[in-house]
């Protein structure tokens, strides 16, 4: 049969495991939390450059103006680090594209999410956090809708939170370990007096059956134990000390009839008697073989009466007989 786990590496574990719930949790929603706030803030800086992209726009006039607007574009970007920025016309074309990632792809990949949606977009290798977004002017002179496309690139977000990520749960992992050492360690310092309990216990013996534990001294989680131990050394000092008593008794009483034994043999043996003599000195010796007996006999009785196996009755007793016997003998 396997041995269960001591009480100190049970609640260490349970601690552990409880510790590893809380800081999960705590890890998890820190973790979510820095994400979406990149997110927040890549969205921000997505909606300002449609925005002034869209108020740019929609000053349009006619479609040789558009030319004039890349210079106000450029400036709108040069503000906003590392965006990128891509304008198509109804019919495809593109009307305006930004140096760096082809936003055509991201445009074409995405064309059925044309209503200011935010989708994670990547190409070659970079990843970027694009807007796509239908515009309208309101000139009747400009064809419309345009395409609008605008994308942020996020590889330095995610590199941090991979960063973090790893590093984060890495201490999580150092914290609960540490945690459980040092939750085994006070479990382990908070059960001294349950060993204290042990190590007097052990010192008990049959002839120190009168030590006691002091309840006072002990927390208050042990002090039902002690008063129960010490009650039960209370129990077992009254039965050692009724059968040291019925020891003695017992060697008294039989010590009597052994000696008139013995006393009445050694006499009989002293010298050669008539068979008569010898007659009457088995008799008293069948006497005194039977008050052994019957001594044993209430032996037995008590033994059963101690450990429930003798069986109460009542039995009619004829007293006068009994007060003559006891006469007689």
């Amino acid at each position: 049969m396997r041995r269960p786990l001591s009480l100190t590496l049970r609640l260490a574990l349970f601690f552990g495991i409880a510790a590893a719930i809380v800081f999960s949790g705590f890890g998890w929603v820190i973790e979510r939390s820095i994400e979406e706030h990149f997110i927040m803030e890549d969205v921000s800086e997505l909606e300002t450059v449609a925005q002034a992209v869209q108020q740019a726009l929609s000053t349009l006039q006619s479609q040789d103006e558009l030319e004039s607007l890349e210079r106000r574009f450029d400036d709108i970007l040069v503000s906003h680090h590392h965006a990128s920025l891509y304008i198509a016309g109804r019919d495809g074309l593109a009307l305006f594209a930004s140096p760096g990632p082809d936003l055509s792809k991201a445009a074409r990949l995405f064309a059925n999410n044309r209503r200011g949606t935010i989708q994670q977009w990547m190409d070659t290798d970079q990843n970027y956090r694009v807007l796509i977004r239908s515009l309208d002017t309101d000139s009747s002179k400009i064809p419309s809708p345009y395409i609008l496309v605008v994308a942020v690139p996020i590889d330095y977000h995610l590199k941090f939170l991979n960063h973090f990520h790893m590093t984060l749960w890495l201490m999580l992992a150092s914290g609960l370990a540490l945690t459980s050492l040092l939750g085994w360690f006070a479990i382990r310092q908070g059960h001294a007096p349950l060993r204290a309990i042990v190590a007097r216990i052990r010192n008990i013996s049959a002839n120190q059956l009168d030590t006691r534990l002091s309840p006072e001294t002990m927390p208050a989680e042990l002090t039902d134990l002690a008063l129960s131990f010490n009650e039960m050394l209370g129990r077992m000092e009254d039965a050692f000390q009724r059968l040291s008593n019925y020891a003695a008794d017992i060697a008294h009483e039989l010590r009597t009839p052994i000696t008139s034994l013995m006393t009445q043999t050694q006499v009989a043996l002293s010298q050669a008697r008539a068979l008569d003599e010898y007659r009457e000195i088995l008799y008293s010796n069948i006497e005194e073989f039977e008050r052994m007996a019957q001594m044993i006999g209430d032996m037995f009785f008590l033994a059963k009466a101690d450990n429930g196996l003798s069986k109460p009755s009542i039995t009619e007793v004829n007293l006068a007989g009994e007060v003559r016997a006891v006469f007689d003998y």
